[in-house]
């Protein structure tokens, strides 16, 4: 659900061809996800030993980086 409120704030709308989002507060939608891949960076760099939590981490920073170069 919360999904669908999110995509509705941020799909550009035919009448103003601007998300609702930009019209409130006049700047684009930062995704949560472009905020939590930087955190989860500084908390890769701080541990030495990797657990389950951690490798899982890696895994979604390094998919992210392939997305990024792709």
């Amino acid at each position: 659900m919360i999904y669908a409120v999110w995509e509705n704030r941020i799909t550009p709308k035919r009448s103003t061809n601007k998300p609702p989002l930009q019209l409130v507060y006049g700047k684009d939608a930062i995704f949560p996800t472009s905020l939590a891949f930087p955190v989860l960076k500084f908390l890769q760099d701080s541990t030495n030993e990797p657990d389950d939590f951690s490798r899982r981490i890696n895994q979604i920073i390094e998919l992210n980086e392939n997305g990024d170069e792709v």
